[in-house]
C-alpha cells in the first residue's frame, strides 16, 4: 500500500509541553512497537504520535449525524399543530372552542363608560398601514362588513390573528364559514370581552 503523502508543519510549544514530550520518549522506546520495528524514538517522533491519538480522540467526541427520518406515507394527512388560543390576560391560555361553538356570554363588568370593550391586555388592534397575508384577504373583508376589526397576540412564541369586536352589539355576528384548502375553518373562542374568531395556523386559500 503506497504511503499517503505528508507534508511538515512547525508547532510553537511551551516549556512545559515539551518537558512533557521528553518525559515520552524513553517510554515510547521502550514499546512493542518502537522495538519490533528498531524505530529511533524523538521528541518529534512522541509529538506525531501525542498528534495522531488526539486527533482521534477528538473525533470520537464529536457526535454522530442523526439517522434520517423515516420516509412518512405521504397518502395520509400530517396532524396539526396543536391548537392556539387567544391570549387572556393574567390568566392561563383557554383551549379553543369548538368553531361552531356558542357564546357563553361576556362579562358586562369589563364595559367601559361608551358601552364598549376596553382593549384587553396582549390583544393588539391590526393598523391600517399593515398588509393582510393574501390569504386572509376574504376573511378581512368578510369581517370589515360585519364591523369587526383583525387583532393579533401573542402564544408563547407563536403570533396568532383573530377577528373580535368590542361592541357587544355586533358580537353575535357569525363565523366565517368558509374552510381552506385543507379543510381548516375558524375557530371561534369565548373570552370575557366576547367571542374571538381566531385564523387557523397555516390557513392556505
Amino acid at each position: 500500500m503506497p504511503r499517503p503523502k505528508s507534508a511538515e508543519i512547525k508547532l510553537n510549544l511551551d516549556a512545559l509541553t515539551l518537558k512533557r514530550l521528553d518525559e515520552l520518549v524513553p517510554i515510547v522506546a521502550e514499546s512493542a512497537a518502537a522495538r519490533e520495528f528498531g524505530v529511533d524514538v524523538d521528541r518529534r517522533l512522541v509529538s506525531r504520535v501525542a498528534l495522531l491519538r488526539g486527533l482521534t480522540a477528538m473525533e470520537a467526541a464529536v457526535p454522530e449525524k442523526p439517522a434520517p427520518d423515516t420516509p412518512q406515507d405521504l397518502s395520509g394527512e400530517v396532524a396539526p399543530p396543536p391548537p392556539l388560543a387567544i391570549p387572556l390576560p393574567n390568566a392561563e391560555p383557554s383551549p379553543s372552542s369548538p368553531a361552531n361553538g356558542v357564546s357563553e356570554g361576556a362579562d358586562m363588568s369589563e364595559l367601559g363608560e361608551d358601552g364598549l370593550f376596553n382593549l384587553p391586555e396582549g390583544w393588539n388592534m391590526w393598523s391600517s398601514g399593515e398588509r393582510i397575508p393574501s390569504e386572509h384577504v376574504d376573511i378581512d373583508n368578510y369581517y370589515k362588513k360585519g364591523g369587526w376589526n383583525r387583532y393579533w397576540g401573542r402564544v408563547g412564541e407563536e403570533v396568532i390573528a383573530f377577528y373580535w369586536s368590542p361592541d357587544p352589539a355586533l358580537q353575535d355576528y357569525p363565523s366565517y364559514k368558509k374552510a381552506d384548502r385543507n379543510g381548516k375553518e375558524l375557530n371561534v373562542q369565548n373570552t370575557p370581552y366576547g367571542p374571538g374568531h381566531m385564523i387557523p395556523h397555516g390557513w392556505s386559500a
